[in-house]
């Protein structure tokens, strides 16, 4: 059963590098640990000075771009 604190990210469009980067750069704004299960990476929002939502929606929006930006510099986009 999924909490309301926990993040569920495919591993398949997420890299754990990436996935790392975007918890380091939210490290100010909110506590992030994750944990791999089967095909996901379960995000648990510890703690956060925004609402939750509001804080995995804009790490969410984060790590799209963090993973584009990777993507476009590796060439695979």
């Amino acid at each position: 059963m999924k909490q309301m604190n926990e993040l569920f990210l495919n591993s398949e469009l997420y890299d754990e590098i990436s996935l790392k980067r975007a918890i380091i750069a939210f490290s100010n704004i909110a506590t992030i640990e994750y944990i791999r299960k089967n095909k996901y990476w379960v995000c648990n929002f510890v703690y956060s000075r925004a609402s939750i939502k509001k804080t995995q929606s804009e790490f969410e929006n984060y790590l799209i771009s963090l993973v584009n930006r990777e993507g476009i510099k590796h060439g695979s986009l």
